[in-house]
């Protein structure tokens, strides 16, 4: 997106492209070794909202607590 440049929006949120499944929302939240991810594209049932973003969160941030 070029939602830099759009004053009224500044903001931007992700969006299933063509031949993609909800599934694919939960492959980019999964953890990497080390490395987790969260926001508001990383959950399949609520993906793209501020909810998912704060679901995500808590998940990575109790899998990091529950790995120290």
């Amino acid at each position: 997106s070029q939602w830099g440049r759009d004053p009224a929006a500044l903001g931007a949120y992700c969006f299933p492209k063509i031949n993609s499944s909800e599934k694919d929302f939960d492959r980019i939240g999964e953890s990497v070794g080390r490395l987790h991810f969260a926001g508001e594209a990383c959950q399949s049932a609520i993906y793209g909202t501020v909810e998912a973003a704060f679901v995500s969160g808590k998940k990575a941030a109790e899998t990091l607590r529950k790995n120290i």
